[in-house]
């Protein structure tokens, strides 16, 4: 009987713990899919509110909207609005701390004391309030000097790292918009090759029929089909990746269509590449986020000095008593108090060493930082260059390739050549004229770059409250 008891009890207990286990990986699966949908949602109303009006995107469209809805950016700016509230409360050390005490006792029995054995003398009331306000005032603390530096250049690495991450993705939208529609180009002319080379395969065809050519021969056309219809396919499944990367970019929905409007906005810069190296170490961000860097690493070195020196705290203590039997119920305390340290263990030095090498180490950064951007201003330069001489020699081929088309059409109204001759002069015309429109995007994607690293505005559009956000982040460090 008693272990029947053991066994329906135990059972009872697993039967429980799976109901449970149950229950919350429920709960789990009906969150995922309630914030599924909600997200799904809201994505797809943002992008019917975009597209309502069935308009092609541009260029600004897509970087203005990408700044509006991007993650990133999001999670950038609430770390601002931490550091911001970080200062604040470091400034909150430089102000008077009050603090109010109240305590109401009672007791069952008024407390008595015997004297000389024999008679009871009451100590206080048996119902008792006390009140206490203390007030602290730091006279002499540099230590939060120093602090409320650091948090105040920390504020400006926030307003200044926001920046620069939607420069970032400034740069990103505008990689991927011109992907897109360099790829639109694309299509086009792979679509008039794929027309060719079918053209060109019933007629070897025809001719295998007549026992003109061989087997191989035509097995050899049929390959040459299939090879441009999966070149075909594969960039238009590469546009629809770089479609829904862009549209993600932007905060919509990556499963839906896109339709750009090619357009080449961005104009490079005419200055010589010393200037371009010099404004960028002037104007990069990153450097600009160095300095504030090696300000904060040097407070802290004076934070560590800081620690040797005393601390002095003015008090001031005003109490007050319900108890009859006290002669002054209020009573006021004035004083300073100081602290000192003598002894620790010597980690203090130890945090002063630390600091030092760490304020050694933000001035290697900083010079790091500086050949990095310089590196990198020369190598995009030169690789504006390279688009530039590219797209040259892309408009050169499509003039001969222009021209041979002309003359091949003239040949085929004299009927000398066949409609496989003529269809591949057009794809080779459509292919030519496709790699300089592919030339200009990637002139202009290398503009972009060249723009970011010298802190030039890429689109040519400027947010207000941008602007107003980093106009003291941007301010040259000072010394705290």
């Amino acid at each position: 009987m008693g272990r029947s008891v053991w066994k329906c009890a135990a059972a009872l207990l697993l039967s429980a713990a799976i109901m449970i286990s149950g229950c919350a990986t429920g709960k789990w699966e009906r969150m995922r899919s309630e914030q599924a949908t909600a997200f799904r949602e809201q994505i797809n109303a943002r992008m019917e509110a975009m597209l309502a009006d069935g308009a092609a995107l541009d260029l600004e469209t897509c970087v203005d909207t990408a700044l509006r809805n991007n993650l990133t950016i999001k999670t950038a700016e609430i770390q601002q609005r931490i550091a911001r509230l970080e200062r604040k409360a470091a400034f909150a050390n430089f102000l008077p701390q009050v603090q109010l005490d109240m305590k109401y006792v009672t007791w069952d029995r008024q407390p008595q004391s015997r004297m000389m054995g024999l008679l009871s003398v009451p100590m206080h009331d048996q119902d008792m309030l006390n009140a206490e306000l203390g007030v602290q005032m730091p006279i002499f603390v540099p230590a939060t000097w120093y602090l409320y530096a650091m948090r105040r250049r920390g504020a400006e690495i926030g307003a200044l790292v926001t920046e620069h991450t939607r420069r970032q993705i400034v740069l990103m939208a505008t990689a991927l918009y011109f992907q897109c529609v360099a790829l639109d180009a694309a299509i086009p002319a792979l679509e008039s090759q794929v027309a060719a080379a079918e053209t060109l395969e019933r007629e070897v065809w025809l001719f295998f029929d007549e026992g003109l050519v061989t087997a191989w021969q035509a097995e050899q056309a049929s390959a040459l089909v299939l090879s441009r219809r999966t070149a075909l396919e594969k960039t238009r499944r590469a546009r629809r990746q770089a479609g829904a990367d862009l549209l993600a970019a932007m905060g919509l929905s990556p499963v839906a269509e896109t339709v750009l409007v090619a357009d080449t906005p961005l104009e490079a810069p005419d200055d010589a590449l010393e200037d371009l190296v010099f404004e960028a170490l002037i104007r990069n961000p990153r450097l600009i986020i160095a300095d504030r860097n090696v300000t904060i690493q040097k407070n802290r070195v004076r934070l560590a000095i800081a620690e040797f020196l005393p601390k002095l705290v003015g008090i001031l203590n005003q109490s007050h008593t319900s108890n009859s039997f006290t002669r002054y119920p209020d009573a006021t305390m004035l004083g300073v108090a100081g602290v000192m340290t003598v002894f620790n263990g010597l980690e203090n030095v130890r945090e002063y060493q630390i600091a030092r090498q760490a304020r050694e180490a933000a001035y290697v950064q900083r010079e790091e930082a500086c050949f990095a951007v310089m590196s990198g201003v020369v190598r995009a330069w030169l690789n504006l260059q390279d688009a530039r001489d590219e797209l040259a020699l892309a408009r050169k081929a499509y003039e001969v390739e222009s021209a041979r088309r002309v003359e091949v059409e003239a040949q085929w109204r004299e009927g000398l050549v066949n409609a496989s001759d003529r269809l591949d002069a057009a794809a080779r015309c459509d292919i030519a004229q496709m790699r300089v429109t592919q030339a200009a995007f990637s002139e202009q994607v290398r503009i972009a770059t060249l723009l970011e690293l010298l802190g030039r505005p890429i689109t040519g559009m400027e947010h207000e409250e941008t602007a107003s956000e980093s106009s003291e982040a941007s301010a040259p460090a000072q010394s705290e």
